[in-house]
């Protein structure tokens, strides 16, 4: 037999690889490995957190399937929902609650956690292609072969752009900063502005952070139908600032109080779907995870994991 017809009888490398380690691309590491899935994160930053594009923002949901610790987190119990005159309205549920999170912190645990859970993170590696070989996929540069390709690398999917799958071609252009010292801040409400001259086809908010910080930002859809210039959108008043950050991410069709800019546009899991309410699509994409998990256990003759 021929070295590439060993190759292509050889088992792959990994039954999973993952493209992106944001927060879809570890839940979704997470959750394979857990399921007795070997699986490959592949992530071009140099280390988990270093360049931050979310607000950082999770819902029930989500803070309870992780039992995200504490320490990182501050609990906001409801929506403040403001007009452009500044006159507003408190949404709640009994129950409900978002969390506020140390964000650079919390993808630093969640890379433990995929970790933990016997997922390879491997941080410098940016993704640079993939063919099909033999219904494996075989990763560019490095050879690895893998059973399926996880697509979590945000609104300009460089898996997506590799294999032809749609595209995003609406987005959201959308900038935050951190403040220090800021009073007067209910701490209990994320605070939501409707406003179409600053914000046109989204909000601007304001969420009481982690340790005190004021996390400020607006978001508005990109191309802007009035034409305007990024810097016109994005123009912001400048106190005492600590941080800075901006990002164009995929929009959606519908905006809910309750999911204010949760995140940027990164994939979520395994549909890479655009991260604007990563927190919710998260849950679906676990379930198609769980489906994958599954079908591969089956295949290689094993009993699915509990979930």
């Amino acid at each position: 037999m021929t070295s590439s017809a060993l190759r292509a009888h050889s088992a792959p490398d990994y039954d999973l690889a993952v493209v992106g380690a944001g927060f879809a691309g570890l839940a979704c590491a997470r959750s394979a490995a857990l399921r007795g899935l070997s699986v490959l994160v592949l992530e071009r930053q140099a280390r988990a957190g270093q360049v931050i594009r979310t607000t950082g923002l999770l819902v029930k949901e989500a803070a309870e399937r992780w039992e995200v610790p504490a320490r990182l987190t501050q609990r906001i119990r409801g929506v403040r929902l403001y007009a452009p005159s500044l006159s507003r309205i408190d949404l709640a549920a009994p129950g409900y609650y978002f969390l506020a999170t140390n964000t650079a912190a919390l993808m630093g645990w969640l890379a433990a956690e995929a970790r933990r859970a016997g997922a390879k993170l491997r941080y410098g590696c940016p993704f640079h292609g993939a063919s099909r070989d033999a219904g494996d996929m075989v990763l560019a540069a490095t050879g690895t072969r893998v059973r399926y390709l996880v697509g979590a690398d945000g609104a300009q999917s460089s898996v997506a752009r590799a294999f032809g799958l749609s595209r995003n071609s609406a987005f959201l252009l959308g900038i935050e900063a951190e403040y220090e010292g800021v009073g007067g801040i209910d701490p209990d409400r994320l605070h939501c502005f409707l406003d179409s001259r600053l914000a046109p086809g989204y909000i601007g908010w304001v969420v009481p952070g982690v340790g005190g910080l004021a996390q400020v930002g607006l978001a508005a859809r990109w191309p802007d139908p009035r034409r305007r210039s990024r810097r016109e959108v994005c123009a912001r008043s400048r106190p005492a600032r600590r941080r800075r950050r901006g990002h164009r991410f995929a929009a959606h069709r519908r905006w809910h109080p309750h999911r204010a800019r949760i995140g940027m546009a990164r994939g979520a899991c395994d549909r890479g779907l655009p991260l604007c309410r990563w927190t919710r699509t998260r849950t679906r994409g676990c379930r198609g995870v769980s489906a994958l998990c599954d079908e591969t256990c089956l295949a290689r003759g094993r009993r699915p994991a509990a979930a």
